[in-house]
């Protein structure tokens, strides 16, 4: 699995809950999962076991329309 182990949000690369992704990539909470658990997408682990998401590591090769997260 691809996993970073810094756990630390910063105001240039927030972490994002799966549903943020979903929104900001316009795709379903189901499809950033399968993301993750694929090793498609990196992923922070947090301290309650739910996985987070950098903005950084969002893939710009998934927006059609040209969308960036810059």
């Amino acid at each position: 699995m691809n996993t970073r182990t810094a756990t630390n949000d910063t105001p240039n690369d927030p972490l994002l809950t799966p549903a943020q992704v979903a929104k900001i990539c316009g795709v379903s909470h189901t499809t950033v999962q399968n993301w993750i658990n694929k090793g498609q997408l990196a992923f922070v682990p947090m301290p309650s076991g739910r996985k987070k998401v950098r903005r950084s590591d969002l893939p710009k090769a998934q927006y059609a329309d040209g969308r960036t997260t810059d």
